[in-house]
This record gives structure tokens, sequence and C-alpha cells, in this order.
């Protein structure tokens, strides 16, 4: 399918460049450097973080394949910085299938349990009324933007059933100390504790289920295209390494073992590309028993972990310098096995789904 060329698409190429791409070794550096909250404050004013928020609610109103496109164009340039604006659209489009988009924030980041399966939500926290309001108590380990969030979308259990809800964080909200993660280390996580937390109610029972693995199925494509933008950056740069150097009086690239290499790290790109595209449609099956974009989701994952260490290996000892950035997307590839549950899990629900 062929790449969608809008003004928002042709700004993520312009942000990318003139933004993301100033600090990305720096930023890598995460919790070690200060996170680079000025660069997310334009992120939001061009509209990044509110791409699947309907305008009515305060946000762009754009489709999940316009995402997807933006999340492959600035993965080019740094997988993190996609995940952060994924892990937004995850919780945006969590609230609108619950028909609870009002419950978003005008600004500020919501984080996530989207490194979690969403076949088995966690359950250590439980939410109980209170007059009016609801309290929660318990703890969720590993969520993402948690540092830096100023609302946490919560899975809970109140009265014995799944319930959603959102948490400003206030009194009765502390977060750990950022975790260092193997890749995507800009996109943050930590771990929530939660005393006698207020949560407003955005799903309960049967609903929560619907609403949450509905949303993972949306997005499972846009979780390719981060993929696809990593195979890219990583061909790229292989094939521009080797096409400046030279061993035994010719050009690296002009070697039979580079230019396998570099195919297979094309192939696998080619791939991802067209599997986003298809898995990323608009009004098609979404739903999260479909097993599509869940296989598609695994296998570019696989893929995409594999043909980067090629990427390291057409760069010889460089490939392992942060100069390059091989090595990052490396590492970013294999930490994005993990969005939506880890890989032994989610090869247990497909076989699951299709033994159904």
């Amino acid at each position: 399918m062929d790449q969608v060329v809008s003004p928002i698409t042709e700004l993520a190429s312009v942000f990318a460049k003139r933004e993301v791409a100033q600090l990305v070794k720096e930023d890598d550096r995460y919790p070690d450097v200060a996170f680079r909250e000025s660069l997310y404050e334009k992120c939001e004013e061009v509209g990044f973080l509110n791409l699947l928020l309907p305008e009515s609610a305060g946000g762009v109103g754009e489709t999940i394949r316009t995402l997807s496109e933006v999340l492959y164009i600035i993965s080019q340039t740094d997988a993190s910085v996609a995940a952060v604006i994924l892990c937004q659209a995850f919780a945006h489009r969590v609230l609108v299938r619950a028909g609870a988009e009002a419950l978003a924030p005008e600004t500020g980041f919501i984080a996530t349990t989207i490194y979690d399966d969403p076949i088995d939500l966690p359950d250590t926290v439980t939410a109980a009324k209170k007059g009016k309001a609801y309290k929660l108590d318990g703890w969720l380990e590993y969520t993402a933007l948690a540092p830096q969030a100023s609302h946490y979308l919560v899975p809970a259990i109140l009265d014995g059933k799944s319930a959603l809800f959102m948490v400003t964080r206030s009194n009765g909200v502390s977060v750990g100390e950022p975790l260092l993660s193997l890749g995507l280390r800009s996109c943050p996580v930590g771990d929530l504790k939660l005393v006698a937390a207020e949560g407003k109610l955005v799903a309960t029972g049967s609903e929560t289920a619907t609403v949450y693995r509905g949303a993972v199925g949306d997005l499972r494509g846009a979780v390719i295209a981060i993929h696809a933008g990593i195979l890219r950056g990583c061909f790229e740069e292989a094939k521009t390494y080797a096409g400046d150097r030279y061993q035994g009086f010719r050009q690296i690239i002009d070697h039979g073992q580079v230019r396998a290499e570099l195919g297979r790290i094309a192939a696998t790109m080619l791939v991802a590309e067209e599997l986003f595209r298809v898995a990323s449609q608009d009004g098609g099956s979404c739903s999260e028993e479909a097993c599509m974009p869940s296989a598609a989701q695994l296998l570019v994952g696989e893929m995409a972990a594999e043909s980067t260490t090629f990427g390291i290996q057409i760069l010889g000892g460089n490939g392992y310098m942060s100069d390059y950035g091989q090595e990052k997307r490396m590492r970013d590839a294999k930490q994005l096995q993990g969005i939506f549950g880890r890989k032994d899990l989610v090869i247990q629900d497909l076989t699951q789904a299709l033994a159904k």
C-alpha cells in the first residue's frame, strides 16, 4: 500500500529532522539525564500528542493510518519519541472506545500499562466507592510514562469485576524512580503506588475488556509502524556506511556478504512497511480477538530484532558505538517487542484464539 502523504506527515518529517534529531544520543542516556520536556511541549503544540483524540475533546481527530505514518517517520530518527506518542494515542483510543474522551486532560501525559498482556490485565489495584467518589489502592509495575505523567489510566478490581479508572497525579499517588530499560529509554517507565487515590470510572465489567482489547487491536499496526521506521533507519545507515568505505580496493557495499545482509534488512523493512499500512486501516477488523494484527506484530518484531543485528555487523566495530545509532536501533526493536504483552504471552494468546 502507498504511503499517506498529508500536511501532518510532512510536518512529522520536518519535526524529526529539526527537533528530534538534535539530541537522540543524549536523550538515550535517560534516566541519567533529564527528560527533554521542551521536545514534548513542541510535540503537543503541533498536535502529535492528541492525534486520535476527537476535535470535540480538544484533539486533532486524525485516523489510525495517519498516526502510524507519523510514527513510522519519527521512528526512523528516534523510536523512543514515537513510543511516547504511541502511549498517549493508546490512552486516548481507550477513552474514545469507552465514550469517556471528556476525561482526557487538556495537557500532559497519560501513563498506561502498555507493556501488559491485554488478555490478562493486572489485578494489583482495588477500587471501592466512597460516597460519590472511587478510591484506589495498590500498585502497578512498569507503567509507561509514569515518571512524567499528569494522569494515569489504571486497571483495577471493582466489586470483583475488572474496571478502568482515570487517576490524576495528586495525593495518594506516588511514582518510583525511573527504571532503566533495554531500549526506548527516553520513553520513561516506572512503578506506581496508589493509596486511597481518587479515580474517575472509565469502564467496568465486560466493557473493560472490550474497550481495552479493542484499543490494542486498533494500534497493533502502529507498533509495526515503529518497527518499520527502525528498520528503514537501520537500512539507510548501513547502506550509507557501506557505500562510503572501502576494503580490498572496492566499496564495502560491493562485497557479496555485505549486500546479502543489506538485502535481509531491506526485505524485512519492506514487509513491515506493507503490514503496518494494512493493519492500520480504519474501519477494518480492529478487535483484539482478530488474529492478524497480533500475528503481524509478533512476526515483524522477531524479524526486526534479528535484522537490526545485521545493521550492526555491516558497520563492524563501529556498529557497537553509539555514534551511529545502530546499537540503539537493535535495543529499541527488542524493547518494542514487549508492547502489548511479552512475546511468549502473545504466542499463547494466538494459540488459544486459533484453538477456539
